[in-house]
């Protein structure tokens, strides 16, 4: 299957129980095979040679084989390559391992069982290249081609809203474990790690009846709830030293920003202007955040005491959800300057502005890890995943896969 304009093959409209099985797909103008729909389940993809097409080798779309987590290679050696797969992977499933020059898969180096959510290849493993695994679900289910090993070092653990469960609620992702945090029938949403050691959130739950601010630890225990206004409550962060919290609240009529000590329970008003100011983040003695006080949003900074009010984006475009790189010298955010809204970074005063993604689809929820990535939400596989990429853009790697929505991340 070569030389197609568009996919190679494409499954779709239901078609399920399909086999897939020693074909050379290759040179096709978009996915070498794609499975997309909700019903599109149980298809099998297995000792096929794909390599060279313009999309993905294998790409899953709108529940698709169920979306299933491709494995992950965790070492290679010149005749072992061994990884890991998600923890609710049924019995009786097996890998398949590819080698590549890019990020399909060019040649079979063999197949495994899974013990205890483990894998291990033995094969005469050729240099040079990337390397892959897909995995295989005893009723046919075909993930897409994991992510390339060496790998791209990947955040080892964060928060995130998601709908995977029909409500809105927080999870945490720690290697390939995924655990619920909230489980409430009102939204629990944009969760926030502490700074410090990471072991604290702070996220709105409407579970009063009303957005408000709650606390609870990342073992989703010592629920606390922080704020009891009238009026909503939201968009919360965390001070550098985790002593208080800035957030959103229009307990004055208008959406303005206000600081609570966490200390004696006081709150602050900080900004007093009839715009709508949005997503505030600390860092030092700075608070970025995004405001309509010119009728567009834009990204202004100002310091922790009300002082210092500066203006840092100043365009037609809108520019929202400002996050501070751990040094303080960038500033990710959300731009809609060139049509969608995508993923930008500058430096912290407002120069050299780049946009890292450059999809059609629409991308939001920037949030920087310690060791200097960014994760954040999109669109550009259907619905709305989390990814992580390189602050000098690149290629991104999905790090969630669910039939819900999975935004809002927090890393440390």
């Amino acid at each position: 299957v070569r030389y197609s304009k568009g996919v190679g093959i494409l499954l779709t409209d239901g078609a399920h129980d399909t086999l897939i099985c020693g074909n050379v797909i290759t040179d096709n103008h978009s996915d070498g095979i794609l499975v997309s729909g909700p019903s599109t389940v149980n298809n099998a993809i297995i000792s096929n040679i794909i390599t060279d097409n313009t999309g993905k080798g294998i790409r899953l779309e709108n529940g698709g084989n169920r979306m299933i987590p491709p494995p992950i290679i965790t070492s290679v050696s010149p005749h072992i390559i061994s990884g890991t797969v998600d923890e609710n992977t049924p019995k009786d499933s097996h890998v398949e391992v590819y080698a590549d020059d890019e990020d399909e898969g060019a040649e079979l180096l063999g197949s495994s069982s899974i013990r205890r959510g483990e894998f291990s290849v033995s094969a005469d493993v050729p240099q040079g290249k990337k390397y892959h695994a897909i995995l295989v679900h005893p009723n046919g289910d075909t993930s897409e081609f994991g992510p390339a090993y060496p790998l791209i070092r990947r955040v080892s653990r964060f928060v995130f809203t998601s709908t995977r469960d029909r409500n809105e609620e927080i999870y945490m992702k720690s290697g390939n474990r995924l655990i619920r945090l909230t489980d409430n029938e009102a939204p629990d949403n944009t969760p926030k790690l502490s700074p410090a050691d990471g072991r604290k959130i702070v996220f709105v739950s409407m579970r009063s009846g009303n957005p408000d601010l709650w606390k609870m630890s990342i073992r989703g225990d010592e629920l606390k709830q922080l704020t009891n206004a009238q009026a909503p409550d939201y968009d919360p962060a965390w001070s550098p030293d985790g002593r208080r919290i800035v957030f959103v609240s229009e307990r004055d009529g208008n959406p303005d920003l206000y600081i609570l000590n966490l200390e004696d329970n006081t709150i602050t008003r900080l900004t007093q202007t009839q715009a709508e100011e949005r997503y505030p983040c600390w860092h030092g003695d700075k608070i970025a955040f995004a405001s309509k006080q010119n009728g567009n949003w834009d990204i202004f900074v100002v310091n922790a005491d009300g002082t210092g009010l500066t203006q840092l984006t100043n365009s037609p475009a809108n520019e929202t959800q400002p996050v501070w790189s751990p040094d303080g010298g960038e500033i990710a955010f959300v731009s809609d300057a060139d049509g969608s809204e995508d993923i930008w970074t500058m430096k912290a005063d407002g120069t050299m502005t780049r946009n890292l993604a450059e999809t059609p689809y629409p991308e939001k929820d920037p949030c920087w890890t310690r060791d200097g990535f960014i994760l954040f939400s999109s669109q550009r596989e259907g619905g709305w995943e989390i990814y992580q990429i390189k602050p000098s853009g690149g290629n991104a790697t999905r790090l969630t896969t669910s039939l819900g929505e999975n935004t809002q991340p927090s890393a440390k």
